[in-house]
C-alpha cells in the first residue's frame, strides 16, 4: 500500500495510538522579556516589552502524549526508556473511544522592536495540527498491530460519530501593538497580528455511521454515511489570511502619564505593573485549498476494497481517483464539491499576571477553543495553567502547573538565560515513577537587545553578556 493510501491511516494512528495535545509553552507565555513568544497568546503583549529588540533565530515546540500505548517503566519516568532499561510499549486495553490532538510548531527567523509607544514584529512559522474524536478501540487495534491482526478478522465492526482532521501550513505574520492609553495609575495596550497562510496538506474524515469487516485480503464497508476531504497544494497556491487580536490592562506602580518606553527623558527606566489582565482571540482565519482538493459527501454507501494490502497509489490524483472509484458509483449517493476551506483553531485566551516584587510573579492562563473539531475545522486544546516565575533581564525561571482538557495535572519547568530558552510543561514523565505516555519539549535561541545605546551608561553591571550588544 503506497504512502498516499497510508496517509489516512497514519493520521488516524496519530489520533488513536499517539494522542498528541497542543503544546503552548505556557511556562514563558507571560514573560516580559520574550515578545516573540508572548504574542502567540496575545499580540498586545508586544507593547512596552522590556526587550527593545527581540531577534528570534529559530525555535521548536513539540508535545506528545498517548492514550493507547505506554512504557511500563519501573524507574523514574522516561529515564529507563531513554537508556534502554524500560519494557516494550504495551497497550491500554480500556475500550473507550480515543480522542486526540497533535500540534507542532517550528519558528523561523523573526524580529520584534519597541518603537516608542508602538511595537512591531515580523515572524515566520511552520505548523502542523491534527484533531480526532471518537475513534473506536477496534480501529486503534488494527492501526497498532497492522491490518493483519487476525483476532478481529471476520468480525462486524462499527464506527459512530468519528471525526479526524489535519493540516500543515506556513505563516508569515506582521504584528503591531500600541500603548493606546497611558495614565499615572494604569496603561491600556492593544495589538493585532495579521498572518498570510500557505497551506501544504489537508485531510479530513467524518463518519456519522459505518460498519466494516476485514479479512486477510479484503475490506468490506457497509452503511457508510459521512464525508471525506483531501487537499494538497504547492506552497503559494493553497493560501489564506488569519489574525490575532488582543488587549491588555496594566495597573502600574509609580506611573507617569508622559512615559515612553526606552526614552532618555524617563532616564531609560521601564514601567512596572502591579498586575495585568489580558484578553485575546487567536487564529481567526482559514486556508483555501484550490488544487487537488474536494469534499465528498456519502449517504448509506457501500464499498469493496479487494487486496487492500497491495493497493498502489503514487500521487494525490491517483488517490482521489481510487476513492472515487471505490465510493462514487451508481450504487452510492454522493455529492462532490471542489475546493476545501480549512479553518484555523480559533480560541479565546485570558491572561493574568501579578507582580509580587523583587522579580517574582504569579501568572495564570486560560485558553478555551471557540469551536469543535470538524471535517474542515481544527480545534485547540482547552488549557488552564498557573505559572509562578522569577525574572530578571538576564535570566528567568518558571514552574508552570497546568491541565490540558481539564484532565491530569502536570508540572513543568522553563528557563531563560540571555538568548536561550528551554522548557517543558510536563516534567512528570522524568521526575515521577508513573507510566510513560509521552513527553514534551520546547526551545528557542534569540538575540535580545535590552537597551538603546545611549542608555548603556545608565545601566549597572552589564558585564558577562554573550556579546557586547546583548543586553545593551
Amino acid at each position: 500500500m503506497s504512502r498516499y493510501v497510508k496517509l489516512i491511516w497514519s493520521l488516524a494512528m496519530l489520533c488513536s495510538v499517539f494522542w498528541c495535545r497542543g503544546q503552548e509553552g505556557i511556562g514563558m507565555a507571560l514573560s516580559n522579556y520574550l515578545p516573540s513568544h508572548a504574542v502567540q497568546l496575545n499580540p498586545a503583549l508586544a507593547a512596552d516589552s522590556k526587550t527593545r529588540f527581540d531577534i528570534l533565530l529559530g525555535g521548536v515546540s513539540l508535545y506528545a502524549t498517548n492514550e493507547h500505548t505506554f512504557y511500563d517503566a519501573e524507574g523514574p519516568g522516561v529515564i529507563p526508556v531513554l537508556f534502554g532499561n524500560g519494557t516494550n510499549p504495551v497497550q491500554d486495553f480500556d475500550t473507550h473511544p480515543r480522542d486526540g490532538y497533535l500540534d507542532m510548531t517550528i519558528d523561523g527567523p523573526s524580529a520584534f522592536a519597541v518603537l516608542g509607544r508602538s511595537s512591531v514584529g515580523l515572524s515566520t512559522r511552520y505548523r502542523a495540527m491534527f484533531n480526532g474524536q471518537d475513534m473506536p478501540y477496534e480501529l486503534a487495534q488494527f492501526i497498532y498491530h497492522g491490518f493483519r491482526h487476525w483476532p478481529l478478522y471476520d468480525s462486524t465492526l462499527y464506527i459512530d460519530d468519528m471525526n479526524l482532521v489535519g493540516m500543515s501550513w506556513g505563516e508569515v505574520a506582521l504584528t503591531y501593538a500600541r500603548m493606546i492609553q497611558v495614565e499615572e495609575d494604569h496603561h491600556l495596550n492593544a495589538g493585532v497580528t495579521v498572518k498570510r497562510l500557505f497551506g501544504q496538506d489537508h485531510v479530513g474524515i467524518g463518519v456519522g455511521r459505518m460498519q466494516y469487516m476485514f479479512d486477510s485480503q479484503d475490506l468490506y464497508i457497509q452503511d457508510f454515511t459521512g464525508s471525506y476531504s483531501l487537499g494538497t497544494d504547492d506552497i503559494g497556491f493553497g493560501n489564506g489570511w488569519a489574525m490575532d487580536v488582543g488587549m491588555i490592562y496594566r495597573k502600574t506602580i509609580h506611573g507617569n502619564p508622559d512615559y515612553i518606553p526606552f526614552s532618555t527623558e524617563n532616564r531609560c527606566q521601564k514601567s512596572q505593573y502591579r498586575y495585568q489582565l489580558g484578553v485575546s482571540v487567536i487564529d481567526i482565519g482559514q486556508v483555501n485549498f484550490r488544487q487537488n482538493s474536494a469534499i465528498v459527501d456519502l449517504q448509506d454507501a457501500q464499498a469493496f476494497w479487494p487486496n487492500y494490502i497491495d493497493t498502489d497509489v503514487s500521487n494525490i490524483d491517483e488517490l482521489d481517483d481510487f476513492l472515487a472509484s471505490t465510493f462514487e458509483n451508481d450504487q452510492n449517493f454522493t455529492d462532490r464539491t471542489l475546493g476545501t476551506k480549512v479553518s484555523l483553531p480559533t480560541a479565546l485566551n485570558i491572561q493574568f499576571d501579578y507582580n509580587l516584587d523583587k522579580g517574582l510573579f504569579l501568572g495564570a492562563v486560560l485558553q478555551q477553543p471557540l469551536h469543535a473539531s470538524e471535517l474542515t475545522r481544527l480545534r485547540r486544546a482547552s488549557i488552564f495553567g498557573v505559572i509562578p516565575r522569577y525574572e530578571t533581564d538576564r535570566m528567568e525561571f518558571a514552574v508552570p502547573i497546568s491541565t490540558y482538557e481539564y484532565e491530569r495535572l502536570q508540572v513543568g519547568l522553563a528557563f531563560r538565560y540571555l538568548g536561550l530558552t528551554i522548557g517543558s510543561d510536563d516534567l512528570g514523565v522524568i521526575l515521577s515513577d508513573r507510566d510513560v505516555y509521552g513527553a514534551d519539549f520546547y526551545a528557542a535561541i534569540r538575540i535580545p537587545v535590552l537597551y538603546r545605546p545611549d542608555c548603556r551608561d545608565k545601566q549597572r553591571d552589564n558585564r558577562g553578556l554573550i556579546a557586547p550588544c546583548w543586553g545593551q
